[in-house]
């Protein structure tokens, strides 16, 4: 593993709070084992593949997001099933278990909104609050990640970084930086052999990442 860019002499960036864009589980994973995630964020175990339909979440302030009403059962995966959010093309894969009859699918709903609204009023209370937070996003162009950077930049109140990582199949790729003209920071890495992705990696390009304290509960 080689990186190109700042390594072990890069300057330590302290943030009040570091939350997951997705676009899928291996965002939120990584920041956990790195003990970056201190709280839960609301899209931290989501897939969020989308970039327009999240930029829409974004501007509405997640206004709507996971509403009984725009959720559709789509199949069934392990013990839980599949829910899609037709509104933001959010899908939920671990949130609502199997049950007897499909038709009761929704059982869980009561508490999962609940879960989810205080995940998603943390996230807010840091875009009002936080002197400095980082988001973090797993995929997405370059055209995409300027219009994320943007959108943020409408919504957040004071400072904050974007890092969108790119994955690359070959295992022997090095982790190489660049910065986009919006001020977003650009990763590519590995893939990795499963879909957690590569600790070696996200140990790396997290290594000078800081958190100054932990956001109340």
């Amino acid at each position: 593993m080689s990186i190109d860019g700042p390594s072990n002499n890069a300057e330590i960036q302290v943030y009040d709070a570091v939350f997951s864009l997705g676009s899928n589980c291996q965002t939120a994973y990584q920041l956990r084992r790195i003990s970056l995630r201190q709280e839960a964020g609301p899209l931290d175990w989501f897939v969020s593949k989308n970039i327009d339909q999240l930029i829409r979440l974004i501007e509405a302030r997640f206004a709507g997001l996971m509403d009984r009403d725009n959720l559709e059962r789509i199949s069934a995966f392990r013990t839980c099933y599949c829910v899609r959010d037709t509104r933001y093309g959010i899908l939920s894969y671990h949130d609502f278990p199997i049950t007897e009859r499909a038709a009761d699918w929704a059982l869980a709903y009561p508490e999962f909104k609940s879960k989810l609204c205080r995940r998603m009023d943390r996230m807010l209370h840091a875009w009002e609050t936080g002197e400095k937070i980082l988001f973090v996003r797993v995929n997405g162009g370059h055209d995409d990640c300027d219009r994320l950077y943007y959108s943020l930049k409408k919504q957040v109140k004071h400072s904050f970084d974007l890092i969108v990582i790119d994955t690359l199949a070959d295992e022997d790729a090095p982790v190489t930086r660049w910065v986009e003209a919006s001020g977003c920071i650009r990763y590519s890495i590995s893939k990795g052999k499963d879909w957690r992705g590569s600790d070696e990696a996200w140990n790396k390009l997290l290594e000078s990442v800081r958190l100054r304290q932990r956001l109340s509960d």
